[in-house]
């Protein structure tokens, strides 16, 4: 789904399962999944897709021990940073949860 360039919300975004089970896959050939979710950040127009690529992006910083460096390193901050302002309040929203998930270093306090 990622890498067609088109996110809909469904269960594999939500599921802490899913993340748990999947998160190392995001890593393989030097980060492809990550960096085209990445990519949609700064190209797509598509609100939707916006929002589910913040929203996954947020996971993969919760659920690898790495994620946010990995994140920072590829210049993620700056991408959903610039999406709180989008007008679509459901993307602010997950770019504002996606730019908390970079400031947390402790997820035993985030819920």
């Amino acid at each position: 789904e990622v890498l067609s360039g088109t996110l809909d919300w469904s269960s594999m975004h939500t599921d802490p399962a899913f993340w748990r089970e999947n998160v190392t896959k995001f890593e393989e050939k030097d980060c492809k999944v990550l960096r085209v979710l990445l990519k949609l950040l700064e190209v797509s127009r598509d609100s939707r897709t916006l929002a589910v690529a913040c929203h996954d992006v947020g996971q993969f910083m919760q659920h690898h021990s790495h994620g946010k460096f990995i994140v920072q390193e590829l210049k993620g901050k700056e991408l959903a940073m610039g999406l709180m302002a989008h007008a679509d309040p459901e993307v602010q929203k997950q770019a504002l949860l996606c730019v908390q998930k970079l400031m947390i270093s402790n997820w035993e306090f985030f819920k």
